[in-house]
């Protein structure tokens, strides 16, 4: 390689690590957000339900308390298609690892339950 080709690729390089620098450093840790859901119950008792909805709150818990507690989800009120949205936007990440047939049984369960609970009423989440 030519010396200033050479130079032009390493000065391409150092640009964009400046530029993605800030982005990364402006980034809020995950854990640090406090949504209103966190602060409610996290557990649900699901004796008295279905043994399909049982075994689907297995999975919710499994899944969805990896990235975060399951009371986030639990005390949240959403549309069944915003929780679909939130699922599949789950799906996307890594570390979740929910597969097709997890996040059926995570939707299943949330709207079962977003239709059986107390209605309460949302608010944006916050710092610490």
């Amino acid at each position: 390689m030519r010396p200033a080709i050479r130079y032009l690729a390493v000065g391409i390089c150092l640009s964009l690590t400046w530029l993605v620098a800030p982005v990364q450093a402006e980034n809020v840790d995950p854990a640090a957000v406090v949504f209103p859901g966190d602060r409610g119950p996290a557990k649900v008792n699901v004796s008295s339900y279905s043994k399909e909805i049982q075994a689907s709150y297995k999975v919710f818990e499994a899944k969805c308390s990896k990235c975060h507690t399951p009371a986030r989800a639990i005390n949240v009120d959403k549309p069944a298609g915003e929780w679909k949205m939130c699922i599949k936007r789950m799906m996307l990440k890594p570390s979740a690892n929910i597969s097709k047939a997890d996040g059926k049984a995570v939707y299943k369960f949330l709207t079962f339950w977003q239709g059986t609970k107390p209605k309460k009423n949302i608010q944006e989440p916050v710092l610490n």
